[in-house]
This record gives structure tokens, C-alpha cells and sequence, in this order.
């Protein structure tokens, strides 16, 4: 009995040792051990859990987490994910997950554990291990967020070398900036500073409306402002705002650049890896300021230096003929004022016909074309001084503006000259007859005015031509001449088909006048080449022609002394798919819009109002860009008009800007400035449509309706 007694000491005493030392072992061990019901109750759990947890003892612990999932699991749909590989293989290993500490900061830990279960298999408890793994995560997330930081520093310096305007450029930056996965508010602006001082300029924004950014930050005002003025970032809160934010200064050798905005969610606080971040950013946004300023100014500087080099070619090419036109001047004085006075004959005497007849106001038919002819003779009278001035500059873009109906000019063009070729000529003792055999015929392309204009040219070409030949022969009896205009087409039961000889439009003007000698045709285009003496300019033929072969037509004369001439004028017919044999009326659907026009100009812009307000739409008025601008971001503007050339911010630069605000909006450009945009080649993208001054209320019309065509005003969000 002793000797039992003995041996269940000893063994009790064996069991004590090994149970202390394995419990040192549970107690001191660094790693977590844990023991946890199924339902999700800690059992037991050893120092290092609790420590991992911030928690002082077990009874702490176990008084404050009652259901493991809901209360320690940062995401509790993770303790399905966890439970369910025990259930089904009895254990599970390197199961990652985010909890709660005591303080509710949130630490990762890497579990272990086995299902403890009884003989028939059902669960008792689970046990495992526990490791704190957070140093590891931690490292692993920086390593992350600095390859994404190297990534947008990257493709920021690529930013540089895109060729795009500033402001395009700015919003890119931007785009690129939020585009870190861990900026968590992604939203902000970017400002530059202006031509006036201490002033920033709203240049680009994401992710915020026009109500949350300011317009413009002025030096030393808002913490903006004052971030601009000490040069140094700051991180504030925003006064009735949900979010805080980094006001961090662009810098380029002690200048303030500009002002980079981030907003970040109102709870949370500034990080040492941001500020370092947004740091990189700006300098890297300074260097492309600084380079894309300089290279636009760059730009600017090399198109103000062709421009002078150009004026200078122009005026050593013009005083190379100086010394010529100096020796016809008093040629083209005279010869001028006699092609002013034929346009002006039109609009005296259909003048005086209806101050002395007042009944035909009552004839609207007969009322109306007077008075068409008469706007008809003040067009041709502009062109003439504006074909005149503009002799050698060759522009390739003519406005074929529409399809014109060639019978229908001629027969305006022969009544237009009618004082000319009749009344004129009968005050010679000359008595001419005015015939026109006019076929069927498509329209063609070209612009309206300059063809009238050509055609009158010739037509008073070749009254003279007949009074010369009669003037050499003063003893004729017979002192009648014949003038014949004749349009024909060859092609006409077959397809049209451009520029091939058989299918032009052909127009002849035939006279029975003094002709032309060989020596004569061979020179008669030259300019200032003349056989009349002091009665013409040597411009005529040459305008004409010119006219001619801007429309992509040909001219040919046949003509022998004392036969006549005969002049062939050949244009491509008008391309359509639909029939163009008749005019058609001229109708313009009228969309409801609402238009802002900006000029500095003030009788401009009146004009402007009383074109615009008299076909029904809503027109208000700004006297520069920086104006412009600011209007248009109060209002709602399905249309602006701006002129190009204008004080502080041109017409390019507030078009530009108006875009990034609302890409729906359409803006025309009036410049005054021939050759300046390289005869309206080279449209900036940010125009929809360039005019060239002056503008007519039909062009301007034709002009809203080709941008707008038939639709509501847009409503700008």
C-alpha cells in the first residue's frame, strides 16, 4: 500500500513538472496560442494574445469580446472563410486577417488551428497560434505605395512632353494625380498665377463642382492664400465642408507658381508619406509649368518674328513695284472713280426712280428688286476696294459659301449694268442690244459677289470695246453693237462629274467691239496692263481672271481686230447628290439660343446685339476676354462670338478656357486680321467656325446655323 502511495507521488509529482514546464512555455512563449469555442467565445488564451490585443488580462479580454466576429474581426464575413476549412479538413494554416485592438486600432495577424473534436466528431473547441504580422503588412503596403509613387511621379515627367496647350496639360496632371489608389477623397484644383498680380486663377479641378473651388485666390487671403505667400504647405479643415485639406505652394526659384489643393475626408490626419507625395508632385509640376510657359512664349515669339519677317518680304516686294504703280496712280484715280461711278449709277437712279414715282412702292414685286439691286451695287462697290487692296495677296479658300444659279446672276448682272451698256453708250450716239442665250444648266460653286463682280467687269469691258471701235471710225453709220451672254452644258443627260472638260459649266461673253490684236490678247491679264489710256486701271481683266481661278475655272478669249471677243469661262459644276438646277429659296430655321458676344470693339458689339437680338435670340455683351469669361461662367451660353485680337486674355485664350468648362458650347471667331491665321488654314481646335470682318447679317445667320443647326439651347451643368 506504501509502496502505491509512493509510486502516485512520484507520478504526481512528474505530471507537476512537465505541466510547469509547459506552462512556462504557454506563458512565456512570444507567438499567440488561443483556444476558442465554435460559437466564437475565447476559452483560454496565452500572455502573448493578450499583448498582441492590447489587452492586461484574460477576465479583460473575455469581458470584451464576447462574439469573436462581430467585436475582433475587422471584416466578421472573414470568420466563415476561416471556420470553414477547419469544419472540412480539421485544421487550417497562414489564415491572414485585419482586427481590432483594445484601443480600436486595427492590427494583421497570421492564425494556425486545429478543431479539437470528440469521438463522434463533433467540434469541442478550436486551438491554434496566433502571429502579429503587421511590421510585415506595413512594410509590404509602403513598398506599394511608393512603386505607385514612382509610377505617377513617371507619368507626370510624360505629361512634359505632351504636346498640348497649358490648360489642357493642368487638368491631364490632375487626372494623373488621383489616380493613386490610396488618396482617398480624389478630389482637388490646381491654380496658377496671372498677369495681375497676387492673383491665382482656377486652371484645372477633379472630382468637384464649380460650388466647392474657388475662382480665383488672392495673396495673403484664405489659407490658399497665405500658403501662396509663405511658400510653405499647410493642412487645414474647411469651414462647413465635409473634408480637410493640402494647400501646397508650386514653386520655381522662390516664385510662387501656383497652388495644388488635395482634400482628404475630415477625420483623417496628414501622413508623413503624403506630404512627401504631394511634395515630389509640385516640384515636378513646376519644372512643366515653367517649360510649356516657356515654350508657348517661345511659339509666340516665333509667329511674331514670321509675321515681321513676312510684312517685311511684303513691303521690300511692294516697293519693288512702288516705282509702277507710282506711274499709273493718277491712271487708277480716275479709272477708280469711274468704276464707282458705275456702281453708284444703279443706286442714283432706281433711287430718284422711286422719290419721283411713288407708286411703285406699291408694285412689291418691282419694289423689292430695286431695291436688291441697290444692296447688290453697295456689295460690289465694298469688294471692289477690298479686291483692290488685296490685289496680291492670293487666297486659296474662296467662300464657296453655296451652290449658285448662274442664269439667274447673269440676268441680275445684265439688268445691273443696264445704265452702263444702254444709257451710257446712247449718250455716245452708240446704241447696243443686250442678248443672253441661257440653256439649262447646274449651279455652281462659287462666291456670289466676286462672280458678280467679274461679270460686270466684262460686261464693261465690252461697252468700251464697242465705243472704241466706233471712235476709230467716227464716219460709220451703222454705230449699233451686240452684246451676248451665253451659258451652256454639255453633260447634261449624264452623272456630273468634276473637272472633266466635258462636264464644266461654260459661260461666254461676246461682244462685237474694236477686238484685240495678238500682242493685245497675249498681255490683256497682266496687271496694270491697259489699251484704254486714262479711262482704265489695267486691273480689270486681271481681277477677273483672278476671280476665275480661285473658283477653279479657266478663261479663254478668242478675238481678231475689229471681229469682236469672245471670253470662254469654264467651272466645275456643284457637286451634289440632290438636283441643283433650280436656286433654291434661302430658308434659316431659327434655334432658340442664348449667345454671348465678346469684343472690344464697341459699335461692334451693338451691332453684334441688333444682328443677333432681331433673329430672336437671348445676346449679352462682354468688352474683353477676362470679362467674357467670368460672364460665361455666371450664365448659361449655348453660343459665344469672340473677336481674336484683344487686350490682357485674346480671343484663342478665352475659347480655350471656355471648352475646358463646357465642351458643348460653340464659339465662332471674327478676326480682322488677313493672313494672320494663314488665310483661316490653321483654325485653332478649340473654334468651331472663323468669319472674316466684315460680316453681313446673311453670313452671320448662315454662320449660328452651320454650328447650331435646328436644335435648343444646351443647358450647361
Amino acid at each position: 500500500m506504501k509502496s502505491q502511495l509512493a509510486s502516485q507521488n512520484r507520478e504526481i509529482t512528474a505530471w507537476k513538472k512537465v505541466s510547469e514546464k509547459y506552462r512556462g512555455m504557454f506563458e512565456n512563449a512570444v507567438e499567440g496560442f488561443f483556444q476558442t469555442s465554435p460559437e466564437g467565445r475565447f476559452i483560454l488564451v496565452n500572455p502573448a494574445v493578450l499583448r498582441m490585443l492590447r489587452y492586461e488580462t484574460f477576465e479583460d479580454l473575455s469581458q470584451n469580446i464576447q462574439d469573436i466576429p462581430s467585436q475582433l474581426y475587422l471584416h466578421p464575413e472573414q470568420r466563415r472563410d476561416f471556420i470553414t476549412p477547419l469544419e472540412k479538413f480539421g485544421f487550417v494554416k497562414g489564415f491572414e486577417l485585419q482586427a481590432y485592438r483594445k484601443d480600436k486600432t486595427v492590427m494583421w495577424a497570421s492564425l494556425s488551428a486545429r478543431a479539437v473534436k470528440d469521438k463522434k466528431g463533433k467540434v469541442l473547441y478550436l486551438e491554434g497560434t496566433a502571429e502579429d504580422i503587421t511590421p510585415r503588412k506595413e512594410a509590404e503596403e509602403n513598398l506599394r505605395r511608393n512603386y505607385d509613387v514612382q509610377t505617377i511621379l513617371n507619368a507626370l515627367l510624360s505629361l512634359s512632353l505632351e504636346n498640348v496647350s497649358i490648360d489642357a496639360l493642368l487638368n491631364k496632371i490632375l487626372e494623373t494625380l488621383f489616380s493613386i489608389p490610396w488618396l482617398p477623397n480624389r478630389q482637388g484644383a490646381l491654380f496658377l498665377a496671372g498677369r495681375q498680380s497676387g492673383i491665382f486663377s482656377l486652371m484645372a479641378k477633379f472630382g468637384t463642382s464649380d460650388l466647392d473651388v474657388c475662382s480665383q485666390i488672392e495673396l495673403g487671403k484664405c489659407v490658399c492664400g497665405k500658403v501662396a505667400l509663405s511658400k510653405k504647405m499647410t493642412f487645414s479643415n474647411c469651414k462647413n465642408k465635409s473634408y480637410r485639406h493640402y494647400c501646397i505652394p508650386i514653386l520655381y526659384e522662390e516664385r510662387t507658381l501656383g497652388i495644388l489643393k488635395v482634400d482628404v475626408p475630415k477625420n483623417q490626419e496628414p501622413t508623413d508619406l503624403e506630404e512627401r507625395f504631394l511634395t515630389s508632385v509640385v516640384r515636378i509640376v513646376a519644372g512643366i509649368i515653367v517649360r510649356k510657359q516657356a515654350k508657348e512664349a517661345t511659339l509666340e515669339s516665333h509667329r511674331r518674328l514670321e509675321e515681321t519677317i513676312g510684312e517685311l518680304i511684303e513691303a521690300s516686294r511692294q516697293t519693288s513695284i512702288h516705282q509702277e504703280r507710282l506711274r499709273v496712280l493718277g491712271v487708277m484715280a480716275s479709272g477708280i472713280a469711274h468704276d464707282f461711278s458705275n456702281v453708284l449709277t444703279p443706286i442714283l437712279g432706281f433711287t430718284d426712280l422711286l422719290l419721283s414715282n411713288y407708286n411703285l412702292m406699291n408694285d412689291k414685286e418691282k419694289f423689292t428688286r430695286y431695291l436688291k439691286l441697290m444692296k447688290a451695287s453697295v456689295e460690289d462697290a465694298i469688294n471692289v476696294v477690298s479686291r483692290l487692296r488685296n490685289f496680291y495677296r492670293h487666297n486659296e479658300n474662296p467662300d464657296f459659301s453655296s451652290s449658285v444659279n448662274l442664269n439667274l446672276l447673269v440676268k441680275q448682272v445684265g439688268i445691273l449694268t443696264q445704265p452702263r451698256w444702254k444709257n451710257q453708250a446712247q449718250a455716245l450716239d452708240v446704241h447696243n442690244t443686250f442678248k443672253t442665250e441661257l440653256e439649262k444648266i447646274p449651279n455652281i460653286s462659287v462666291n456670289k459677289e466676286e462672280l458678280r463682280e467679274a461679270l460686270t467687269n466684262l460686261i464693261f469691258n465690252a461697252v468700251d470695246a464697242i465705243v472704241q471701235k466706233f471712235s476709230e471710225n467716227p464716219n460709220s453709220k451703222m454705230r449699233k453693237g451686240t452684246i451676248v451672254i451665253r451659258t451652256e452644258w454639255s453633260n447634261e443627260n449624264r452623272e456630273i462629274t468634276l473637272n472633266e472638260p466635258e462636264s464644266m459649266v461654260s459661260l461666254e461673253i461676246i461682244d462685237s467691239g474694236v477686238g484685240m490684236t495678238q500682242e493685245v490678247r497675249r498681255r490683256c491679264l497682266e496687271p496694270f496692263f491697259s489699251t484704254k489710256g486714262e479711262s482704265g486701271t489695267g486691273l480689270g481683266l486681271s481681277l477677273v481672271y483672278e476671280t476665275i481661278k480661285k473658283h477653279h475655272g479657266s478663261m479663254e478669249i478668242e478675238s481678231e481686230p475689229n471681229k469682236g471677243s469672245k471670253f470662254i469661262i469654264k467651272f466645275p459644276p456643284f457637286f451634289s447628290s440632290e438636283k441643283n438646277f433650280e436656286e433654291k429659296k434661302e430658308t434659316f430655321p431659327k434655334p432658340l439660343l442664348n449667345v454671348l458676344v465678346v469684343d472690344d470693339e464697341p459699335m461692334v458689339r451693338e451691332m453684334m446685339v441688333d444682328y443677333l437680338s432681331g433673329e430672336g435670340y437671348t445676346v449679352e455683351t462682354a468688352s474683353n476676354g477676362f470679362e467674357g469669361l467670368k460672364r460665361f461662367k455666371d450664365g448659361k451660353f449655348d453660343l459665344v462670338i469672340t473677336d481674336r485680337a484683344m487686350p490682357e486674355m485674346s480671343g484663342d485664350q478665352m475659347a480655350s478656357r471656355i471648352k475646358n468648362f463646357s465642351t458643348d458650347t460653340k464659339v465662332i471667331m471674327l478676326t480682322g486680321f488677313h493672313g494672320v491665321l494663314g488665310d483661316l488654314k490653321a483654325k485653332p481646335e478649340e473654334i468651331d467656325l472663323i468669319l472674316s470682318k466684315p460680316i453681313s447679317l446673311s453670313s452671320l445667320r448662315e454662320a449660328v446655323l452651320q454650328v447650331i443647326p435646328n436644335r435648343l439651347p444646351v443647358v450647361r451643368k
